[in-house]
């Protein structure tokens, strides 16, 4: 019997909009934004299971401009916004056990922490803390351990087609979220009505 909803954070919860570090990472290169976007996507990629971000601004700042303080890109990096999903836990917070399983790098999953916006979530993983990232199949069973669930129990939504690809052969029900950013909230609440 499910009792327990496995949520992605960017993209699915939060805006996971990169543009105003993109506009400031133009200002010295002629790149356009799409490969910068890419860039970062990729660096992102390799230090999503460290427990230290330094190297990720290090190469980041070596690509497009080290004239840039570092503190200047993790503030423009975590600019953020919630997502209507993100306001449909809270109710489902009473009816399920929550679970944020969420690649980051250390500086975002420090910023998530201290802004407390998973406060109502019974557990949260992230990438760099658990030195597991997802897609891969160890990140979910890791998980499952961790709550002692098995995956019959469990639904994971993520708008990240590999990843909802990997829950599903671990066993674990997913539901495949696709343009959420840009969808209206009555939308999402219809997406929903099923699990609120």
């Amino acid at each position: 019997m499910l009792n327990t909803i496995i949520f992605d954070c960017d993209g699915v919860l939060l805006d996971e909009s990169y543009e105003p570090l993109v506009r400031e990472l133009r200002l010295c290169s002629k790149i356009s934004p799409i490969k910068i976007e890419r860039e970062i996507i990729k660096l992102e990629q390799r230090f999503y299971d460290s427990r230290k971000s330094a190297a990720f601004w290090s190469s980041l700042r070596r690509r497009f401009g080290p004239a840039f303080p570092a503190k200047r890109l993790v503030a423009l990096y975590n600019k953020d916004r919630p997502l209507p999903t993100y306001f449909l836990t809270k109710r489902l917070a009473k009816r399920f056990t929550l679970v944020l399983l969420s690649n980051q790098i250390t500086d975002r999953a420090d910023y998530l922490r201290k802004k407390e916006r998973f406060a109502h979530f019974q557990y949260v993983f992230f990438s760099n803390e658990i030195g597991l990232a997802k897609p891969h199949a160890r990140a979910f069973r890791f998980v499952l351990s961790q709550l002692r669930k098995r995956a019959d129990e469990c639904l994971f939504i993520d708008d990240d087609g590999n990843n909802v690809s990997c829950g599903s052969k671990v066993g674990i029900s997913c539901h495949p979220v696709q343009g959420i950013r840009g969808t209206r909230r009555e939308t999402c609440i219809s997406e929903y009505r099923s699990f609120g």
